[in-house]
């Protein structure tokens, strides 16, 4: 079995820097990706006619304040596309607005990752997996 790729959609280079940190603190060394924006993050998963690639990462960690597409505006693209591939979608933000929150999840995220706690909001979410979804560690 191949390894699970993340894509990291992350416009912050020190935000990005400490994701890779947490991961490797949390004993993930899956292959990461990295979107600067939404934009870049939807060509990952969709080729130019919004067809699902079949090398599309299994895994998103989407950040919601991006230039070009918002977190916010790839969730609304992503569940107006009828096919699209099968990927677990986790936002991370540094925003704990109940407000950010409730608009994330209308969008059946798979969960809510707060920068300023990122290892352990990585460890909680991604060990909420299936068995299916195994990742190297």
């Amino acid at each position: 079995m191949k390894p699970l790729t993340i894509l990291a959609a992350e416009d912050d280079e020190v935000d990005m820097m400490s994701l890779k940190r947490a991961l490797r603190d949390i004993r993930l060394v899956n292959p990461i990706v990295q979107a600067v924006d939404g934009v870049v993050a939807w060509s990952h998963l969709f080729d130019e006619d919004d067809k699902p690639l079949e090398d599309a990462p299994e895994i998103i960690l989407l950040d919601l304040n991006m230039p070009r597409m918002s977190g916010h505006d790839f969730l609304k693209k992503f569940h107006e596309v009828e096919a699209r591939p099968a990927c677990k979608i986790f936002v991370m933000t540094t925003s704990d607005s109940d407000q950010d929150i409730m608009d994330a999840h209308k969008y059946d995220i798979d969960g809510y990752i707060l920068k300023a706690d990122l290892e352990d909001s990585l460890r909680e979410a991604l060990d909420g997996l299936d068995q299916k979804w195994a990742l190297i560690s």
